[in-house]
């Protein structure tokens, strides 16, 4: 008996087959979860993350006026900044 109750020839023999299909099965999760995560012509998690992201300090802004801690022409001037 060899290691692992195989007899001789028998595993060993597609061992490095069986390495490739699951390299192979490997890289086909990876490419299916990044396609998910960046759909293509519709709004993807990845996508959704970015715009959550560079929306931020604007979305800070009507926080703190619609707090009253800036003034109209405070908002209006630090939006113009952010978005140009």
């Amino acid at each position: 008996m060899h290691r692992y109750g195989y007899a001789q020839g028998g595993y060993d023999a597609f061992h490095p087959i069986v390495d490739i299909l699951w390299i192979v099965i490997l890289v086909a999760l990876i490419a299916g979860l990044a396609r998910w995560m960046i759909r293509d012509g519709r709004r993807g998690m990845w996508m959704r993350m970015q715009d959550m992201h560079h929306n931020a300090p604007l979305e800070l802004l009507k926080e703190r006026y619609a707090k009253g801690k800036i003034d109209k022409a405070e908002f209006d001037q630090k939006k113009k900044d952010l978005t140009s």
